[in-house]
């Protein structure tokens, strides 16, 4: 699990802090630049895996994890390659999309065609993108990216306009703003209101 702060990591303090007893499996990613070049390395790594699964006939990593034990196929050492899941997490995704003079355009550029491409074909491969961002629309977002996410979740919104930005419909605006960690959970064409943990 791969946490990605665009922001220098001000966020990642506290993620750190509540996942230090998951050893290795959780990373932080601080800062614009290093959030870009994992991004665009994640990207470069989803051949391999398609290239695995492929190896052995099937499309996603579900099927190949039930083949993985006691393949005796044509591979050296007798058994599959691990692919462990990936989740990568990324704390405003809207800063992927705003111009940073500290960070190369080209990179920048690849990151965001990653980032399109996890979106689309990387949770056959086992690797999922979850992203958070404060304006889900068209001039912070891209629009692809979130076409292909098929879970949002939204909490309260200021404005009717805000809310179907995000969700389709005015439900967002509807949340009682003062019942914290309320929000709308929408997974497909299904809405559903849910509460939250709130971490304090």
């Amino acid at each position: 699990m791969f946490f990605l702060d665009f922001k220098g990591g001000m966020e990642s303090a506290d993620i750190r802090n509540h996942a230090k007893n998951l050893g290795n499996n959780v990373s932080c990613i601080d800062g614009a630049k290093r959030s870009i070049e994992f991004l665009v390395s994640i990207g470069a790594s989803l051949e391999p895996r398609f290239k695995a699964l492929s190896t052995v006939g099937v499309s996603n990593l579900d099927e190949y994890r039930k083949k993985q034990v006691g393949y005796k196929g044509d591979l050296t050492e007798g058994r599959l390659e691990e692919i462990r899941r990936t989740f990568i997490i990324v704390d405003e995704i809207a800063q992927l999309y705003a111009r940073d003079g500290e960070v190369d355009k080209e990179l920048q550029n690849d990151a965001r065609a990653a980032v399109n491409r996890i979106a689309r074909q990387g949770r056959a491969a086992g690797v999922h993108l979850i992203v958070a961002t404060q304006k889900p629309d068209a001039s912070s977002f891209d629009q692809t990216v979130k076409s292909n996410l098929p879970g949002v979740l939204c909490f309260p919104m200021p404005n009717q306009v805000s809310s179907v930005s995000a969700l389709g419909t005015k439900r967002a605006f509807e949340i009682n703003p003062y019942i914290k960690g309320r929000a709308v959970w929408k997974f497909g064409p299904k809405l559903e209101e849910v509460q939250t943990y709130l971490f304090a």
